[in-house]
């Protein structure tokens, strides 16, 4: 069983992509929104917030912004 990423552990690198993500949800922006406005499907981004979310160690979304915020990602 793989341990679940902590604030504290290293993160591998993020794409501009993934920092837009982030963004925009942090934003509120719904998963529609997102796939509008970065020109990708709904899906696409789904998958990359799921991808974020074990980057990040996030349970949720939620969760994953404060992460992202306390990393100083957005």
């Amino acid at each position: 069983m793989t341990e679940r990423p902590t604030a504290d552990s290293p993160r591998p690198p993020l794409s501009r992509l993934d920092i837009d993500v982030l963004r925009l949800l942090a934003e509120g922006a719904l998963i529609r929104h997102i796939s509008g406005q970065l020109g990708l499907s709904p899906r696409t981004v789904h998958q990359r917030v799921q991808l974020l979310m074990t980057a990040l160690g996030a349970a949720d979304r939620e969760e994953l912004h404060a992460r992202a915020k306390q990393q100083g990602l957005i």
